[in-house]
């Protein structure tokens, strides 16, 4: 049994919001007696009828299902006041209403992606096969070697199926012919371009370079928080050294992309 303070907790709720207990059985589609047996704890309750219940007290159901406080309540969460603080939901929505559909869905993608890594989920191989998905992909150009890449005129651009998971903020998609750059990137697999921007690049990244030429290159990116290196695609394993001095990047050179795979 509960407490007579308990008891006492849904008729003091009803009577603060002005109601009697008429005006409540009507609201929530019962008797009068049926109300009076809920505010005493009597009887049962079935589960769209406590849904209503609470929806008109404006509590949490778990108030009602567990005055004791036997198990936790959504607003016994540390974080309730925080979350009250961050973007509200509405404001997620007027921010994707500006988006265009792909950005949309690279934040839906961001969101599930928190929420996996929140609960710590499971990667099996159900898990994997709901991931992927076809998407109608175009293909902005082609790399053949890590210098010889070319951007297609939008003449040329085409659609091609593609069965997997896009990379989040990608700029363009590149079609890989050849084997020259395994095992980075293989034949026919699909390579995404992210615009580079300085506080987003680090160390390690493989990324397009335009030279004053105008001409491009895949390199290696790399710091050792005193120099900045462009290392070749077959020196990418190599430590930083005094020899490598050459492979500084040079005032005249611009890294414009960074190359970003496809989710299997």
């Amino acid at each position: 049994m509960i407490g007579e303070e308990s008891l006492q907790d849904l008729a003091l709720k009803r009577k603060s919001m002005g109601l009697t207990q008429a005006d409540l059985a009507a609201k929530c589609l019962v008797s009068v007696n049926t109300i009076k047996k809920w505010e005493h704890r009597k009887g049962t309750i079935k589960k769209e009828d406590i849904l209503r219940y609470a929806k008109v007290l404006e509590v949490d159901p778990m108030q009602i299902i567990d005055p004791d406080h036997v198990f936790k309540h959504y607003s016994d969460r540390r974080d309730t006041e925080t979350l009250r603080r961050v973007p509200t939901i509405n404001a997620i929505t007027d921010i994707c209403m500006d988006l265009e559909p792909r950005r949309v869905e690279n934040m839906y993608r961001f969101g599930n992606g928190q929420l996996e890594e929140q609960n710590q989920t499971k990667v099996t191989y159900k898990a994997l096969e709901q991931n992927v998905q076809k998407y109608d992909l175009k293909i902005n150009g082609v790399i053949r070697s890590d210098r010889d890449i070319e951007f297609f005129p939008e003449n040329k651009k085409h659609t091609e199926e593609f069965y997997g998971i896009l990379p989040d903020d990608y700029g363009y998609a590149m079609k890989v012919r050849g084997n020259h750059l395994y095992p980075l990137i293989r034949d026919n697999q699909r390579a995404f371009l992210k615009r580079a921007y300085a506080w987003s690049l680090f160390s390690g990244n493989f990324v397009i370079v335009k030279n004053k030429k105008g001409s491009f290159r895949i390199m290696q990116f790399r710091s050792n928080h005193k120099s900045i290196y462009l290392l070749p695609i077959d020196r990418a394993d190599e430590k930083i050294n005094e020899h490598q001095k050459r492979f500084l990047m040079k005032p005249e050179e611009e890294i414009l992309f960074v190359i970003k795979l496809s989710g299997y």
